[in-house]
């Protein structure tokens, strides 16, 4: 896996992840990731695992 630092990004003072960037992690395409998420959804809490 690629070690290179991941870009900062701050949302209303909150550090995320984008899609993408969770994507080039794990060596996958964002369609992929968000397939994965919506499959999923009712295991997260909006604002606490993830922002809209």
């Amino acid at each position: 896996m690629d070690m290179k630092l991941l870009q900062i990004i701050l949302y209303k003072n909150r550090r995320v992840l984008t899609t993408a960037q969770i994507a080039e992690r794990y060596g996958t395409n964002s369609d992929h990731i968000s397939k994965n998420f919506s499959q999923n959804k009712d295991r997260f809490k909006e604002y606490k695992h993830y922002i809209k």
